[in-house]
């Protein structure tokens, strides 16, 4: 199979992935060129290194489908909306009453003893 001039998606042995076009293929070298970049991948010793290629149907040519789609999501209304539920939930804490503490010392001196008579024993 001819992999010269397709995207390609390299899944190494090692865990790590690759992805972009191939410009060279061959067991002892590959070289991938990045689409998002114009940095360029050399594999040594491809037949040794690579566990799978996942390789895309359409050409490195064709224009790719996500930059076609329209991204009408707006995010700074997202983000003004969520910081105004924040406040409001916020808001919604701080009017609830807190309860007032008494910190001090304990007074040992009022501790009852085994032998009170008040205490009686259950059994």
């Amino acid at each position: 199979m001819n992999l010269v001039d397709k995207k390609v998606k390299i899944f190494f042995k090692n865990g790590l992935t690759a992805e972009g076009v191939v410009i060279e293929w061959s067991d002892k070298k590959s070289i991938l060129k990045s689409e998002a970049s114009n940095n360029i991948l050399i594999i040594n010793n491809s037949l040794d290194n690579i566990m799978m290629i996942n390789v895309s149907c359409e050409n490195a040519e064709s224009e790719s489908p996500k930059n076609e789609i329209k991204n009408d999501f707006n995010f700074e209304s997202r983000a003004k909306q969520h910081k105004e539920d924040l406040i409001k939930e916020a808001q919604s804490y701080m009017s609830q009453p807190t309860k007032q503490f008494s910190y001090g010392y304990p007074d040992f001196s009022k501790r009852r003893s085994h032998n009170d008579p008040s205490k009686k024993s259950s059994s």
